[in-house]
């Protein structure tokens, strides 16, 4: 699952599942997948689940200047952007969250203990 900070910083974050790897792709900074080699692995647990990660996430914290200049830059652009501008944009968001709102709504359940339908 990616999870999008800004249109130039997404963060490649995969929902745990028993036997299932995480994809490795790292981050997506300034158009380019950039590998989390040796960086630390944040995880989010289910606390109704004897603490059972939900996800994880890379994190490395040389990349952390290419990612705030690659977002300082974007900010620019998107600041720029009038409302025709910036709907194309948050339409492909929707339907990026729309594609994989199951996926979403059963982390964030897990993520605070409780089921989907609270």
């Amino acid at each position: 699952m990616l999870i999008p900070i800004c249109p130039e910083v997404v963060m490649s974050a995969s929902v745990v599942s028993p036997g299932v790897a995480t994809d490795g792709r790292g981050n997506f900074i300034d158009g380019a997948w950039r590998k989390v080699d040796g960086g630390d692995v944040v995880e989010s647990h289910d606390p109704a689940r004897d603490f059972a990660p939900v996800f994880r996430a890379g994190v490395d914290v040389s990349h952390v200047d290419v990612a705030v200049a690659a977002a300082r830059k974007a900010q620019k652009a998107w600041h720029a952007l009038d409302v025709e501008g910036r709907t194309p944009h948050l339409m492909a968001l929707k339907a990026a969250f729309d594609e994989h709102v199951e996926v979403i709504a059963s982390a964030i359940a897990r993520e605070m203990g409780k089921p989907v339908r609270e």
